[in-house]
């Protein structure tokens, strides 16, 4: 496996006093096996001489050969997600012996294979070449649909045997907002009448711009950006963009196309790809259909709808200009709008993408990304953010109440791994990085992967991992041991560098609030950054050890765990005035977790704490006051993990059992009575080491490493189909 992107840089980190010093050169990792090239099904299927769109496919078995290391796999094809001009997307369920995961299989046309076979063994191995490119990357990139096998489903099709190409790749739950970038454009536009707001066309575009990065970086040329290819899960800050559908992909330098017929989407597509002018596809191919793109999330409108994009190809660049201009968009978001200034400058920046001659667009992606960023970030309005969440939730509440069906729960991983995870950080699409007793541990969907750690760290030394970003996480433990991990490699964060401090817990955000609960000396202590600049550090009172860090509202954060006479233990941190204050315990035992929801009852955010004996509390911010209660749960085991979805569900995990929560006298959320009850037993017995509610979808995962993943059908599949257009 080719060693990816390797950069260094020596520091001294934790230990100082030791003398010592990490390497931070990024080394391969222990990822799993590739899939291996091209293997044959076994089994025969027989499609109608009609079932070009492959429905008879809907129940069929595949079966893939596994690479050398890896368990053998097949899939079951339900239901069709979609379909293209080469082939049939399926969800499908892979199975392993080691557990289960949904899938989407891509089976190409049986019409195309008979008509234009080389097009389709080209598409095939572009598709492939570039997916495998991108599987070599470690870390994975969070920003691209990764592939997991591929293989040939043989049919009988108008009395001919065919051998159709399939690739399997990740799935992408997106969850009642939908998953392709055009139905969360739709639906921004159903719920608000216009695009997305500066803020969130920031974040998606940051995560299209890296996603193209590392494709380009393999040498490949994507050749077919738009909005139905751009698939996204997770919601508000947590939202992320995963580019996907590489058929017409290109790796620069290799010439073969599909013949004479144009490339791409019209209206996308740059003219060098239509045979409109005589240039090669590079990167700035990718950027032309990146302004367009760029256009639709803004204005929920297409750029060429009302243009004939011939007239825009054969015409000269700075000659009469028949693209639209973004201050007439009806849908433009008002904090956009208020400024014309700014509207004229992301106006220009949209032409000089879209520009004919390709020397006269930004070069690549980042370019773009930095002439935009600036722009956005100055028409973000801070305030107006909390009533967007607060809308969101609202607007996740309705549809998840409306489209609620049964939950299918399927085992992603089993347990009875030697395993033993301190600590575990979510992705919003359910990968995640654990911090396990002596080593560092990706999961990536459906396999473990060993994490290589700077050179002289001992994995010993880590006690906890925190998302920081969409494929970036925050470790840290002994030694005040402060670093970051991304695709880039490793880097500090912090040189504590002090042998008698060690960090346990974190939250928040690197660029915002960081707050950080440990020891020093053995003294519980906490550590607090705002953008970066760190606070004086205070003693946290009567404390033995923190468990878990939640937010109550965006100044106050609860601080739950063990107190020094080893009772649950809740303090509240105050970041206007920098001070801690202690409560009363709520319990003879520690408590173990908890969960924000900054939303919470009538607009006060709350934080739930669970801990022994089924044993939950609301922490609630009551005007300047806060308030403390006890929650009813319908479990007297030991509750260890706790999350709330983004429509304010809550959800937790004892031993065995899944738990959600119920308000009286509401639908969902907090007013009134509320009560946690079972909704889901399994029979392991080994504790939950996390727990992430995402919308639609529910993971758990184990202190051995086991994942148990509940889906919502009508809610994370449903979702999939395509929405009308705006």
């Amino acid at each position: 496996m080719p060693n990816g992107p390797r950069w260094l840089a020596r520091v001294a980190a934790g230990g100082k006093a030791a003398g010592a010093e990490f390497d931070f050169r990024l080394t391969n990792f222990d990822h799993p096996p590739l899939p291996s090239p091209y293997v044959p099904s076994l089994a025969v299927s027989t499609l109608p001489s009609v079932d070009d769109e492959l429905r008879s496919l809907v129940g069929v078995t595949i079966e893939a050969s596994p690479s050398p290391g890896a368990p053998p796999a097949h899939y079951r094809l339900d239901q069709p997600l979609g379909e293209g001009g080469t082939g049939v997307a399926f969800f499908a369920l892979r199975v392993t012996e080691a557990g289960e995961s949904p899938q989407v299989v891509k089976v190409f046309r049986p019409a195309l294979l008979i008509k234009a076979p080389d097009i389709a063994e080209v598409s095939r191995k572009k598709e492939k070449g570039a997916m495998q490119r991108l599987n070599e990357r470690v870390p994975p990139s969070p920003y691209i649909v990764r592939m997991t096998d591929t293989g040939e489903l043989r049919v009988r099709y108008k009395d001919k045997e065919l051998a159709l190409p399939w690739i399997a790749a990740e799935y992408v739950n997106g969850g009642p907002e939908g998953t392709t970038l055009t139905e969360r454009v739709t639906r921004s536009v159903e719920a608000t009448g216009v695009g997305f707001d500066p803020e969130r066309t920031m974040r998606a575009l940051r995560c299209i711009v890296e996603g193209l990065h590392a494709i380009h970086e393999c040498g490949v040329i994507h050749r077919d950006i738009k909005p139905d290819n751009v698939l996204l899960c997770g919601f508000a800050q947590d939202e992320v963009a995963k580019i996907t559908d590489f058929g017409v992909a290109r790796t620069q330098g290799f010439e073969v196309t599909f013949g004479p017929q144009p490339i791409g989407t019209i209206g996308y597509a740059a003219p060098e790809q239509l045979g409109l002018l005589q240039a090669p596809t590079t990167e700035a191919t990718d950027v032309f259909a990146l302004g367009v793109l760029l256009y639709r999330v803004l204005t929920a409108d297409e750029y060429f709808r009302r243009v004939p994009f011939a007239q825009l190809a054969v015409r000269r660049d700075g000659g009469p200009d028949p693209r639209p201009h973004l201050k007439d968009a009806p849908r433009l978001h008002p904090d956009i709008a208020r400024s014309p200034s700014q509207v004229e400058a992301l106006d220009q920046v949209i032409r000089k993408a879209t520009a004919v001659q390709p020397q006269n667009r930004f070069p690549n992606a980042r370019a773009l990304f930095g002439a935009v960023e600036p722009i956005l970030r100055a028409l973000a309005n801070p305030h107006a953010m909390r009533s967007r969440r607060t809308a969101t939730r609202e607007r996740l509440r309705t549809i998840m109440l409306e489209a609620a069906g049964r939950t299918t729960w399927n085992t992603r991983h089993k347990t009875g791994d030697d395993r033993l995870i301190r600590s575990l950080a979510w992705e919003p699409d359910g990968r995640a990085l654990a911090v396990a007793r002596d080593d560092l541990q990706y999961w990536d969907g459906q396999s473990w992967f060993h994490v290589p750690v700077p050179v002289g760290l001992q994995p010993g030394m880590l006690q906890f991992a925190l998302r920081s970003g969409a494929g970036r996480f925050l470790v840290g433990g002994q030694g005040g041991l402060l670093l970051e991990l991304s695709e880039a490699g490793w880097s500090e964060v912090a040189p504590f560098g002090d042998p008698s401090l060690c960090f346990d817990r974190a939250a928040g955000s690197i660029e915002g609030l960081l707050l950080l609960a440990g020891s020093l000396a053995g003294a519980s202590v906490l550590y607090v950054a705002e953008g970066r600049q760190w606070r004086t550090a205070l003693m946290i009172p009567g404390c033995g050890a923190i468990n878990g860090i939640a937010a109550i509202d965006e100044s106050r954060w609860a601080l739950v765990g063990r107190s020094q006479g080893g009772q649950a233990y809740v303090a509240v941190y105050d970041s206007r005035t920098h001070q801690i204050r202690p409560f009363a315990s709520t319990g003879p035992r520690p408590l173990l977790a908890a969960a924000s929801d900054l939303e919470g009852r009538n607009g006060a955010g709350v934080a739930y704490a669970v801990g022994p004996g089924g044993l939950v509390i609301a922490i609630r911010g009551e005007g300047e006051d806060v308030g403390i209660e006890t929650e009813q749960c319908a479990t007297t085991r030991d509750i260890a993990a706790v999350a709330v979805d983004p429509a304010g569900i809550g959800w937790a995990v004892a031993q065995g059992r899944i738990l959600k929560r119920f308000a009286m006298g509401s639908t969902l959320g907090g007013a009134g009575f509320a009560k946690w009850e079972t909704v889901h037993g399994y029979e392991w017995l080994v504790p939950a080491i996390g727990v992430l509610a995402a919308g639609g979808a529910v993971f758990t995962a184990t202190v051995d490493g086991a994942i148990l993943e509940g889906r919502d059908e009508r809610v994370s599949i449903g979702s999939l189909a395509p929405p009308t257009k705006p």
